[in-house]
């Protein structure tokens, strides 16, 4: 499977006292912890305190390049980990911070993988076209622009980072450890069951 990059401004932590190129790359799908892992071992691996823990998910606060993240691990039915992410927890006045956020994670993220796949600003106007008179800040604040960067590293592992405003306005930078084909299969038995549900 291949490992998909796609670095998101949602909001994130940071790990410890390590650099940011420790805390992205390494031996593991995500942190500590590969597919498969159970909660146990994820419990018994980290160093800091759960701040969330509910069936489908543990999640952590952590530090990374002066920012703080939410580290969160999420869990299929039998415990089994399948997903990782970072969820920026700093909320900013100026919403050009998130975006200098979000270019100093892209850096780093190319810095450790190579060059994304993909990288992308879309535009959620009604002609997908930038509005001339705005600017990236003042767009992204309004919920007109989302940014997308993404790297796909081996047949495992899919990285996406996004940076978007939420219905109240609320600006999120995120950055989602995914398999591509487990994600898929995930997501059909949700639609699945939500089927059945009817």
């Amino acid at each position: 499977m291949k490992k998909t990059m796609v670095i998101g401004i949602i909001v994130g932590f940071m790990l410890g006292f390590m650099g940011a190129g420790e805390v992205f790359a390494g031996d593991y799908f995500f942190r500590e912890a590969n597919i498969g892992s159970t909660r146990s071992d994820i419990r018994a691996r980290e160093a800091m305190q759960t701040v969330s823990a509910a069936d489908n998910h543990l999640g952590y606060e952590v530090r990374i390049e002066g920012y703080n993240f939410y580290a969160v691990y999420y869990f299929d039915e039998q415990d089994s980990f399948r997903q990782g992410s970072y969820m920026l927890a700093d909320n900013f006045w100026s919403t050009s911070r998130y975006i200098q956020a979000y270019d100093l994670f892209k850096g780093i993220l190319t810095e450790v993988y190579g060059h994304p796949e993909s990288d992308s600003k879309h535009w959620l106007t009604e002609d997908g076209q930038p509005k001339r008179s705005w600017t990236d800040s003042e767009a992204l604040s309004a919920n007109l622009l989302s940014y997308y960067t993404e790297w796909r590293i081996d047949d495992d592992l899919t990285i996406l980072m996004s940076l978007s405003a939420g219905p109240s306005s609320s600006i999120s930078l995120r950055i989602d450890y995914y398999n591509e084909e487990e994600m898929a299969q995930l997501l059909e038995q949700d639609r699945q069951k939500s089927k059945s549900n009817f």
